[in-house]
């Protein structure tokens, strides 16, 4: 829907406007993709913190 809108509010063409989107969509996927198929992905950064804060980490 947002692409429909930068088409009309830029005027360029809808060609032009999909093309500038398609590698940020591209990277979107991958990266969501990358943190359902590895869980450390999603997890990694809370028990660092929780290790740093002196906190047990089951």
């Amino acid at each position: 829907m947002n692409i429909y809108f930068a088409f009309a509010v830029f005027g360029k063409p809808i060609r032009y406007v999909v093309q500038a989107v398609l590698p940020a969509m591209v990277a979107i996927f991958i990266g969501t993709v990358l943190i359902a198929m590895v869980p450390a992905l999603s997890t990694a950064l809370p028990v660092w913190l929780m290790a740093s804060a002196g906190r047990l980490v089951p």
